[in-house]
Order: structure tokens, then C-alpha cells, then sequence
């Protein structure tokens, strides 16, 4: 198990062990052992979810200040909330989604041709970013607002601000009412069956204790997806699903256009309506998600709420009549935006395709580790389940919410080769032998962070980049930023190396690198505010040079090739440090100049802030 995977499991733990967490679950549970039979859900929706009706006042009130605020628009703008508010699954300290449409500004202002029928901003408009900023200095100027914040690079620019009389969070967007439409199907699933709808606030509750959309990368519209496509899979000795493919609740409507996307549903009627015996609880359903997604393998397929089954990738960018729906819907969208639609994003860790916009991966962000993360907290879970098969549902449920991970009892699948078992026993301190050769290694793989400076780029940038894998992008930038830390933060010197054949993973870089100066003994990777992690190296880089250079104390003679080999399809990055055939395993030992340097490297490189290199340009995006 790596070091990053380990520190998901204990900060999640931490979390759950906190004196508020603590005084939350014994307050949970003297009010479940007051509660009668059945009614233990309700105790805790009615302790941990925010009232509806209470969302509702309070929306009310937002929505005074925000028209109070922009009548200086002099336009007509329609407030309206989505999201949990609307889809009756709004958790405490929820924050409010809300979409402004500002129609007379948008049929004076848009850029898009009449032709296609816009009655939205196009995102990248000059009539967008106008608006935009207009809004954005109407609410920062504002007594009503504070902490007015835009979220201009995000997928769907936002802007957060808190208001003040309520306390709550507000992300407002005014270029894409799409998330109206999604908020809408959910709300008609919440509202089909009571079961349904405490399935989905339970498990958001559940994801929320774990962590997982900061651990897992996954928000809670993707939970909830996740969880409208399980309820899509056949029933046990039935016929048919609980909830239909969203392919057949479209069947015979008239469309319902936005943004070139076929919106319309209708789960009501009587072909369509959800299918959930009576037989089947509520605790089934949760016990049977967490099953599911435990034993599926989510990097194999592109799950697909449309067709409400698994596509295989390859099948997914093949000539097949089964996507002409989405072929057709690339066509549309191209058509409305008078550009070429991004395609569904089939080379990501892991696919989950939005039920109507089918060229979105909704968990396009979603790493190696993230993915692991989210099947051991799934696996967990199943765990305290068939562990606890016996005792009162008050005492599972407290359980499933408020147990900490325990990755003894639910470690991630360990690949079984001696490859990777020998680079676990490295981490623990031992050296590896390889042709003859001593080395040293650490691996590392992209960080949320990461991830999001990359898709900014591939969303901005050039078209070739739009083609390029994100993961692949991201070892092309860290092999840069490799040579740049070995060369200007270290001082060595550093030429090509020469690139191993015929082995089990990918090399992809080598250097032959040497040093005479030690720039790394107490070398400080403290961060200082108003200045850049690799700024603030490069001046220790310097201050530790001009004290050490004529020092005899710190003269080294560092000799060594360190290559940069890629793994399981760039998903994590393996840094080695090899020494010439003749060295001695005595070179490797934890006080010998070659490793302390080594172990800074290590140190620096996780620290290293790919979005502060880009935005800097020390990384040149080309």
C-alpha cells in the first residue's frame, strides 16, 4: 500500500475521531436508542440533513438580496435554486447552487448566431465574461455578500460568495442551466419511492463521513449518479431494473432542447415508473450498493446511465450504431456553440458518462489513488455489514457512518508479481538489485491539484493538447520539472542517459547526473506566503551555494543515473536512482551524501506545485 493511498485512510480517520465527530455520534446515538423500530433513518436525516423547509425560507431570502442587488443589470433576471435544495438532499452546512437567467442581457449581448436558437451565454463569450465581472463587482460591493470569490477556470465559471444574514454559501453560475435539468431527473427519482430517497441522503451522509469527495474525487452528484446506475442493473429473480435506462424514459417525447442536449424524461408514466417490490428495505438497497460497486472493476468499462449498462472502452470509439445518440448529440452541440464538441474523455483512471450530456465524463478527475481510496471505503463498508449481520439496525447504520477505516480489514488488491513486491520492500528501506546495479526509487502520482492544472490547460490551450491523455500530459510535465530540480535547484550537472530496453515498465527519461557541492543537508522546504514553493528553493538554492561552495565540509562527489519510468499507464511515476555496475550496496546506506541527497530529491519533488510552475512558466505548456 503507497505512502499517498496511506495518507487518505489517516486523515479520513482523524476526522471521525475529532471531539466534534465524537460528540456527534454519542448525541446520534442517544437519540436512536429513544427511537422507535423503523423510524432510524428519519433520527438521522432529522439530525445530520438540513430541514426542507427551513432550505426553502432561507432561499427566499437569498433570493430577495440577490434581485435587490441586481437591479443595476436593468435586465430581467430569473433567480432559481437546483441542486440538493431542490432534489430534497441537502446534508447541514450544504451550500445553495444558484443559476441566474438574464434573458434580455443574453438576446441583446449573445455571440452565438440566431440560427441556432441560443437563449444562454456561450462560457467563453466577450458577453459572458462581461456579465460575469459585472455581477462579480455588484456582490463584492455589497453589504449583503462577503467573500466573493470567481471561479473563472472551472468547468462551469462560478462565483462564491457567503450571504451574510443567512450564513450560507452560495456558488451562483448565469452560463449553463444544464445542472436545471439534472437537478430535475433527480428530483423525480427522490420523489418516486421514500426508499429511494433515503438511499441516496444516507449514502451522501455516508460519503461525506468518509471523505470521499475530498479523498475520492467524488462529488456528490457523482455519488448519486453512481447510485441511479446501480438502481439501473436487473433485480434478483425479476425481470426488469428498479429504475429504467434513461434511453427508454426518453422514448416517444417531444425533445427538450438545452444547450444542444436532450433533456426530457418521463418516469411517471406507467411503462416507465420505478419497479421496487415491496420486499426490498432500504438498508437492501444500501447493503446492495455498496456490493456492487465493491466487486465491479470501474477502470474496465464506461459506466452509462443512458443505456443503463457497461460499455467497453474500445467498443465506445468504434464505428457501432449503439452511440449514434451520442454522435448525434456532438453534432448538436457543436451546431449550438458553432464549435467542435469535446468528446467523452474514454482515457481516463476511471468512466462514468452523465445520464443526457453523454460527452461528459462526470469523474473525469479521478486518479489511481482516488479510485482505490473509494473501493476501500466500499469494501469496508461491506465488511461491517456481513460482520454485523446480527445486531439492531440502529448500531450498523452508527456504524457505517462513524467507524473509521480500517485498511487491515479492507486493504486494496495488491498486484501479484515480484516486481511489485520488491518495490514495496524498497520503500521500507532495502535496496533493489537489478543487472548488477544497486538502486533506490520512490513513486509518486498526480495529486488533485495536479489534475486540475492539466485539464485547465487541455480545456484552454491548443487543440492538439484536447487529444493528448491527461495523465500522459502530467509525466511529460514532471519529467520537465524533474531536470529543471536536478539541474537548477541541486546544481548538478546533468546530461542524457541512456534508456533501459526490455523491461517490465515503461522508461521514459534517464539522466547521468554529478555533483560536487551538498545543496541538500538542512536544506528547508518551508512554503512562505506571497511567494512560490520553487521561487522560494531557488533562492536556498542560492544562499546554500555562495555558504558551501569553497566549504571542504560540504565538497561530495554524487555519481549516479536516475531514470523516470512510467507506470500502469502513467497513472504514477517511478523515480530510480541507480549506481555504475562496480559500486558497492555501501554507497546506499542511510548516511552516505548519494542518499541524503536522494531523500531531499524525494522530499522536494512532493512538494513540488505543478499549477505554481505552469502559472509561473518555469514549466512552458507547448
Amino acid at each position: 500500500m503507497n505512502s499517498n493511498f496511506n495518507s487518505l485512510c489517516k486523515a479520513e480517520s482523524k476526522l471521525l475521531i475529532t471531539p466534534g465527530k465524537l460528540e456527534e455520534r454519542a448525541k446520534l446515538r442517544e437519540c436512536l436508542d429513544r427511537c422507535n423500530p423503523g423510524e432510524e433513518l428519519l433520527t438521522i436525516f432529522q439530525k445530520l440533513c438540513m430541514d426542507k423547509n427551513d432550505l426553502e425560507s432561507h432561499f427566499e431570502i437569498i433570493k430577495t438580496c440577490l434581485h435587490s442587488e441586481l437591479k443595476q443589470l436593468e435586465a430581467k433576471v430569473e433567480i432559481h435554486a437546483f441542486g440538493s435544495i431542490v432534489s430534497k438532499l441537502a446534508l447541514t452546512a450544504c451550500d445553495i447552487d444558484v443559476y441566474l437567467d438574464i434573458k434580455e442581457m443574453q438576446s441583446k449581448a449573445s455571440e452565438i448566431p440566431e440560427k441556432l436558437g441560443s437563449t444562454h451565454f456561450n462560457r467563453n463569450s466577450t458577453a459572458h465574461d462581461n456579465m460575469f465581472n459585472t455581477i462579480y463587482n455588484i456582490l463584492n460591493g455589497s453589504a449583503a455578500f462577503s467573500l466573493v470569490r470567481a471561479i473563472r477556470g472551472a468547468r462551469v465559471p462560478i462565483i462564491i460568495c457567503k450571504h451574510n444574514i443567512t450564513g450560507f454559501s452560495i456558488d451562483i453560475n448565469i452560463c449553463c442551466p444544464n445542472g436545471l435539468e439534472n437537478t430535475r431527473f433527480l428530483q423525480a427519482i427522490v420523489e418516486s419511492d421514500d426508499r429511494i430517497h433515503s438511499m441516496l441522503l444516507f449514502l451522501k451522509i455516508w460519503a461525506k463521513h468518509m471523505q470521499i469527495k475530498n479523498r475520492a474525487n467524488v462529488n456528490s452528484y457523482c455519488l448519486i449518479i453512481l447510485a441511479v446506475f446501480y438502481l439501473q442493473q436487473p433485480l434478483q429473480d425479476h425481470d426488469r431494473s428498479i429504475l429504467l435506462p434513461v434511453k427508454k424514459i426518453q422514448q416517444d417525447l417531444p425533445e427538450r432542447m438545452i444547450r444542444g442536449i436532450n433533456y426530457s424524461f418521463d418516469i411517471e408514466r406507467k411503462e416507465n415508473q420505478i419497479f421496487l417490490p415491496d420486499s426490498i428495505t432500504t438498508l437492501d438497497l444500501i447493503k446492495g450498493f455498496f456490493y456492487f460497486y465493491k466487486h465491479l472493476n470501474m477502470s474496465e468499462h464506461i459506466l452509462s446511465p443512458y443505456f443503463g449498462t457497461y460499455i467497453s472502452r474500445k467498443d465506445f470509439v468504434a464505428e457501432k450504431s449503439a452511440f449514434v445518440t451520442y454522435k448525434n448529440q456532438l453534432i448538436s452541440i457543436s451546431r449550438y456553440f458553432g464549435d467542435s464538441a469535446e468528446p467523452f474523455q474514454v482515457d481516463r483512471c476511471v468512466c462514468v458518462q452523465d445520464p443526457f450530456n453523454l460527452s461528459h465524463n462526470i469523474t473525469r478527475s479521478m486518479v489511481k489513488n482516488n479510485k482505490e481510496y473509494f473501493h476501500c471505503c466500499l469494501a469496508y463498508a461491506c465488511t461491517i455489514c456481513e460482520d454485523n449481520s446480527k445486531v439492531p439496525t440502529r448500531e450498523l447504520y452508527e456504524m457505517l457512518l462513524y467507524d473509521a477505516y480500517n485498511p487491515k480489514q479492507a486493504a486494496p488488491p495488491i498486484r501479484n508479481d515480484s516486481y511489485a513486491n520488491s518495490l514495496n520492500n524498497c520503500d521500507n528501506g532495502e535496496q533493489i538489485v537489478n543487472g548488477g546495479k544497486y538502486y533506490i526509487h520512490f513513486t509518486f502520482s498526480p495529486s488533485r491539484s495536479d489534475i486540475r492544472a492539466i485539464t485547465g490547460i487541455a480545456d484552454d490551450q491548443q487543440d492538439f493538447l484536447r487529444n493528448v491523455p491527461i495523465l500522459k500530459l502530467w509525466s511529460d510535465y514532471y519529467m520537465e520539472a524533474t531536470e529543471i530540480i536536478l539541474s537548477r535547484l541541486y546544481y548538478l550537472d546533468v546530461s542524457e542517459g541512456y534508456l533501459p530496453q526490455n523491461e517490465a515498465q515503461l522508461c521514459i527519461k534517464s539522466w547521468r547526473v554529478s555533483g560536487s557541492v551538498d545543496l541538500w543537508t538542512n536544506r528547508s522546504h518551508t512554503r512562505v506566503s506571497k511567494q512560490s514553493f520553487i521561487d522560494y528553493q531557488l533562492i536556498e538554492t542560492e544562499r546554500l551555494y555562495a555558504a558551501r561552495n569553497q566549504d571542504p565540509q560540504y565538497c561530495v562527489d554524487i555519481r549516479a543515473d536516475i531514470f523516470l519510468y512510467a507506470r500502469t499507464g502513467y497513472q504514477s511515476l517511478e523515480v530510480r536512482l541507480a549506481l555504475p555496475s562496480n559500486s558497492s550496496a555501501e554507497t546506499l546506506t542511510a548516511k552516505h551524501p548519494i542518499r541524503k541527497f536522494f531523500n531531499m530529491f524525494k522530499f522536494t519533488i512532493q512538494n513540488f506545485s505543478l499549477k505554481e510552475a505552469i502559472q509561473s512558466s518555469l514549466i512552458v505548456v507547448s
